[in-house]
């Protein structure tokens, strides 16, 4: 069900047209995020730089959306956030970059909190960019961890995080 928010944002749940215009905004904000995920980034070429991009969207395009609780935020025909619960974890929140502080991020995590207490959860965990962890704790989680993959050849550093409900 479709519900309206501030500003006319519809906040809705994910539909297979979605899939494209998600995919379109997760690399959009690549650029923002690599540098705050891999101490490496800046030492890269360019060449290593696209490599470790097209591997990273692989990697966070790769979760089916549509086998998941997914909301995303529409303005204007346009997908401007997204975020997906996938069993107790928090996956796919991204919202556009020139949208950020305006609360749809916020709005998509309350909704994805809402369908993870009516599925009677107890918790819910995530793996957040370093970039990401202080809009995390101003929603409730606590840092539980910290884990390094190596992508690449380039190690990316998460905050693991979790949150009882």
């Amino acid at each position: 069900m479709a519900e309206m928010g501030a500003d006319a944002i519809e906040y809705r749940q994910f539909r297979p047209e979605d899939a494209e215009p998600c995919r379109e905004l997760i690399h959009s904000l690549l650029g923002e995020m690599l540098p705050h995920c891999t101490d490496a980034f800046e030492s890269l070429d360019d060449e290593a730089r696209q490599k470790l991009m097209d591997a990273l969207e692989s990697h966070m395009s790769g979760l089916p959306l549509a086998s998941t609780f997914c909301i995303v935020a529409v303005d204007d025909g346009r997908i401007v956030g997204m975020g997906a619960l996938d069993g107790r974890i928090v996956r796919r929140m991204y919202v556009n970059l020139q949208r950020q502080g305006e609360g749809i991020g916020k709005a998509i995590y309350r909704k994805l909190e809402a369908e993870g207490r009516r599925r009677g959860l107890q918790s819910l965990q995530l793996h957040a960019s370093i970039n990401a962890v202080g809009f995390y704790q101003r929603v409730g989680f606590g840092r539980t961890g910290e884990k390094t993959w190596n992508l690449n050849g380039s190690i990316v550093r998460n905050v693991l995080m979790a949150k009882a409900l």
